[in-house]
């Protein structure tokens, strides 16, 4: 499926317009164009937020998109900054997929994810960087989040501490 390069939204909030920088500016500026063209004065007295999803515009391509909006009777919000949702740059930890029972006094330390195929037994204990995910039953000691990752998870398809 082929993502657009412009995609234009209705929110709450006002008017999202959302940008993949995989064409040229010009390309940009006339498919925005376009589209406020062919909507007549729908948009006008509305307020929009301008998102740059992939890659960035510089503070010119800026003025003469929000000029245009200003054009067609958008107001560009100024509240909030103007960010660039990029794609994951850093390296997502790798994760560990144990197909077995953890028995008591067997201990599983890893510096990501664990995926536990089988139970955690009483006396057995797992510590992640990452989420723990246990598909069975979890009786024994899951520690997620080990180096102060607090959105971390422990999962289970059944807790038994």
């Amino acid at each position: 499926m082929s993502q657009k390069t412009v995609v234009i939204k209705g929110t709450r909030d006002g008017i999202s317009i959302i940008l993949r920088r995989r064409s040229d500016f010009e390309t940009i500026r006339n498919t925005i164009l376009e589209r406020l063209q062919g909507s007549g004065n729908f948009f006008r007295g509305g307020e929009a937020r301008l998102l740059v999803k992939e890659g960035q515009i510089s503070p010119e391509e800026m003025e003469e998109l929000e000029a245009m909006l200003k054009e067609y009777g958008l107001n560009l919000k100024k509240d909030h900054p103007l960010y660039t949702i990029s794609p994951t740059t850093h390296q997502l930890p790798e994760t560990l997929v144990l197909k077995k029972t953890l028995r008591s006094g067997q201990r599983i330390v890893y510096g990501g994810n664990v995926v536990i195929v089988g139970d955690v037994n009483p006396g057995s204990e797992v510590v992640a960087k990452g989420d723990i995910l246990v598909f069975g039953v979890l009786r024994g000691m899951a520690h997620a989040g080990a180096e102060g990752d607090a959105d971390a998870i422990v999962a289970a398809y059944r807790l038994q501490p």
